[in-house]
């Protein structure tokens, strides 16, 4: 059950603080001396009132407990929202408008996918060599790294579901052409993004079996790696 608290304006709050003064120096006046008060039932009715505070108190943690619950599942839902939205919108579409500019390089991250749509149809040709393509192929190759940093800074948030990203970042480090970019760019790069990205070739390079079984099963023997678990941790 989730209390929800009513919202109080500081207005409102020095209004009703007001009243508990001049009602308190009311009673004070008629109650008179302090054995009269400490003999009546008012004081009674006033012990009582003082213990139910205690719940209330208790029952007004609780709500602020939960409260700063949902804040937080609900930072993690933005913080998977931004991610998605960097995979689905930005790489995604860079490695539309690039497939015609480097066919061979935007194939060799797309792996698996390229078991469904491209058998025995892609080119295998090696991609021309001059400043456009040079130029796509590192800025393709820098939004991928930067995701896999931007994954990292994020906290937790491979803690809820890390084995089906891992596995998306596996595929693209199968790439022995996105490794050449990495030898060269991962300077540019914090330190456990550094570690992370070597872990990731070190696993996805060696991957012949193209089918998501073979990627699942990598990235889970990945996840186990200790190395893994002092990046996160």
């Amino acid at each position: 059950m989730i209390f929800k608290m009513a919202l109080v304006t500081p207005n409102l709050a020095l209004l009703l603080f007001a009243i508990i003064l001049i009602i308190a120096a009311i009673l004070a006046w008629v109650l008179g001396s302090y054995q009269n008060y400490d003999k009546g039932k008012f004081h009674t009715f006033i012990s009582i009132l003082a213990g139910l505070g205690v719940f209330v108190t208790f029952m007004f943690y609780y709500n602020v407990v939960q409260l700063q619950n949902q804040q937080q599942q609900l930072a993690v839902l933005e913080e998977i929202g931004r991610i998605n939205d960097s995979v689905l919108n930005s790489i995604l579409i860079s490695l539309q408008d690039y497939s015609s500019l480097i066919p061979n390089f935007i194939l060799s991250i797309t792996p698996l996918t390229n078991t469904v749509c491209c058998t025995n149809q892609c080119s295998t040709e090696p991609d021309p060599i001059n400043p456009q393509t040079c130029t796509a192929k590192m800025a393709i190759s820098y939004q991928i790294f930067s995701l896999w940093q931007d994954v990292i800074t994020s906290g937790t948030f491979l803690s809820i579901d890390p084995l089906s990203y891992v596995s998306g970042f596996l595929q693209r480090a199968n790439s022995s052409q996105l490794y050449s970019q990495w030898n060269v760019s991962y300077i540019g790069f914090n330190n456990k993004t550094q570690t992370f990205g070597n872990l990731l070739f070190e696993y996805g390079l060696p991957i012949v079996n193209q089918t998501p079984e073979e990627y699942t099963s990598v990235a889970q023997n990945l996840i186990n790696d200790p190395r893994y678990s002092s990046i996160f941790n």
